[in-house]
């Protein structure tokens, strides 16, 4: 039966209950060995495992390309398994409370951090849908991008992602206070702590996990292997949440500090290895302008997305604390304001012209901190001091309105996506003979899948 014509009813639900499990054995188990890993990674365990020479346990992840290429072919050309995707709950619901919808009133409240799971904590059973297991899912493929296969499922993670970010009815339940969820996210090892769980403090609108699933992934790729064509579809994805939230004047609970600081950190790092990336990449400075552009959102819109009034100042702060950054990006885009190549030369323009409200924002602030801080004769000031001058000195702050609508959708063209999904779609049916033991002289699009790939 063709899911553009089945009915939101059993049929469907099951296919999504059948998709949702996939994804939630895969996560369990890998969560699982984390949590191994994690035990084992103290002094008194490595000394007795280099002593005896025992195996480590390693992380390993069970690829479900079936279940991705179903979900991506259901959101794409079944209009009703939209539902089925948002509303099927999985097992564990039976005997569990539904989730928590938040008191009236304390919509403004701010999530906190997400906090680090604990092996006493992975006993806990919480309430979840299709739409959380997978972005569970997507969170572990997200982080092993080494890997060719992995890469692939973050493509296609974030493919399907973008799928769900454009049709309004998922983006509106994301957003909806009513409807909230405590989602596990995967953080992997990096020189500051090891590889950790990590899960919302309290349950939350899935927009928040979103957040922070793709903020999660911009803070840990910044290699100079740079993968940007994943960086263009997560700031496409950033940036159709920012629009939604914007159109409709909704404040999201969220601490904009994690994606702020993100942000910021990428724009360093491209700055800071401009002529390396610029070999990898043509559009550059498309990227730089994307980043800028959804910062700019806040400084513009800041009234009508954020629900707390100091969180305009913090993002001022931030963007006053990257100064420096701020400056070289600048001085970057007059570099190659004046190059011979017209194309260079239109895009580092039309960044310079993003970068104006961050400028503004420096120029501003930044005199009245040193001049406070020469007043006092203070060489190093605390958060809380700069903080107050900034909400004493907004008067005469100019901001201008930036077009940022063509930047983005220019990026957003899903014909770009085929040959990737043709290559998927051929590698999922090859796997699946090697199972099944299907026979090597059956050509691989008789099966169905040339109208698959057109349909996806």
């Amino acid at each position: 039966m063709q899911l553009s014509v089945m009915d939101p009813s059993i049929e469907l639900m099951g296919i999504a209950a059948v998709i949702g499990q996939s994804f939630r054995d895969t996560s369990k188990t890998f969560f699982q060995q984390v949590i191994a890993l994690q035990k084992d990674s103290t002094w008194v365990s490595w000394l007795t495992k280099t002593v005896t020479r025992s195996a480590r346990p390693t992380l390993s992840v069970d690829l479900k390309d079936t279940s991705l290429l179903a979900l991506c072919t259901g959101l794409k050309i079944g209009r009703n398994f939209v539902h089925a995707f948002t509303h099927a709950q999985s097992e564990i619901l039976v005997n569990a409370p539904p989730p928590t919808p938040t008191p009236d009133g304390d919509n403004s409240s701010i999530t906190s951090e997400p906090a680090i799971v604990t092996p006493k904590d992975t006993a806990v059973v919480e309430p979840s849908n299709l739409f959380v297991e997978f972005l569970q899912y997507a969170s572990i493929v997200m982080q092993h991008i080494k890997d060719e296969k992995p890469s692939e499922h973050a493509r296609m993670s974030l493919i399907i992602l973008s799928v769900i970010t454009e049709d309004h009815y998922t983006t509106q339940f994301m957003h909806d206070f009513s409807i909230n969820y405590r989602v596990q996210f995967f953080r992997s090892a990096s020189r500051y702590h090891p590889c950790q769980i990590l899960k919302s403090a309290k349950p939350e609108p899935l927009a928040c996990a979103v957040l922070n699933l793709i903020s999660e992934f911009i803070m840990s790729h910044m290699m100079l292997n740079f993968p940007h064509d994943l960086y263009f579809r997560c700031l496409l994805i950033v940036y159709r949440l920012m629009d939604y939230q914007k159109r409709t004047r909704f404040r999201l609970p969220y601490q904009w500090r994690t994606l702020w600081g993100s942000l910021l950190a990428l724009l360093k790092f491209l700055e800071s290895n401009e002529s390396y990336l610029m070999e990898q990449m043509s559009n550059f400075f498309l990227l730089c302008t994307q980043v800028v552009n959804i910062l700019n959102i806040f400084l513009i819109g800041g009234d009508a997305i954020l629900s707390q009034v100091g969180s305009y100042d913090d993002l001022c702060y931030e963007i006053v604390r990257n100064s420096s950054m701020v400056s070289s990006a600048s001085a970057m885009g007059l570099r190659y304001s004046s190059v011979q190549s017209a194309s260079m030369q239109a895009t580092a323009k039309r960044f310079l012209s993003a970068l104006t409200n961050l400028r503004s924002v420096v120029q501003h602030f930044t005199p009245k901190i040193d001049a406070f801080s020469l007043e006092f004769q203070k060489v190093t000031m605390e958060r809380e001091e700069i903080l107050n001058i900034i909400r004493t000195n907004y008067d005469n702050l100019s901001l201008k309105l930036v077009d940022m609508t063509e930047c983005f959708e220019k990026n957003s063209n899903g014909s770009k996506d085929k040959p990737f999904l043709t290559s998927f779609v051929a590698n999922t049916i090859l796997d699946l003979r090697q199972v099944y033991a299907v026979s090597d002289s059956v050509d691989v699009f008789t099966i169905g899948d040339d109208s698959l790939v057109q349909n996806l």
